[in-house]
């Protein structure tokens, strides 16, 4: 015996949300062309989490390996964990590389 709900193979009408924009999935050769094709609208909700997303994959310059060699060279004892002197060392490297750059 098969107990179906009336409505189990129906789907209702959906409109898009005010500001999205419809966009058709699949390609062109598809039923898409014809105006057949399954539309897919993002709210604007979901847009700016997808910007957020997008940006959160911008590269920071932080580089984990370099990060992880000299944690260890600092529990070693090999790196000196005076930041004046680390930044006096390190300042007039960085002074010089952006004296060469014209920007």
């Amino acid at each position: 015996m098969r107990i179906e709900h009336p409505r189990a193979h129906s789907t209702p009408a959906t409109e898009p949300a005010s500001g999205d924009t419809p966009r058709s999935a699949g390609s062109a050769s598809s039923g898409a062309a014809s105006g057949q094709g399954d539309r897919v609208s993002l709210s604007a909700g979901l847009r700016l989490v997808k910007a957020a997303l997008e940006e959160a994959k911008v590269d920071t310059g932080i580089r984990p390996e370099a990060v992880a060699r000299g944690m260890a060279l600092v529990a070693s004892g090999e790196l000196d964990t005076d930041l004046a002197a680390l930044a006096e060392r390190l300042l007039p490297d960085l002074i010089d590389s952006h004296d060469d750059d014209p920007s």
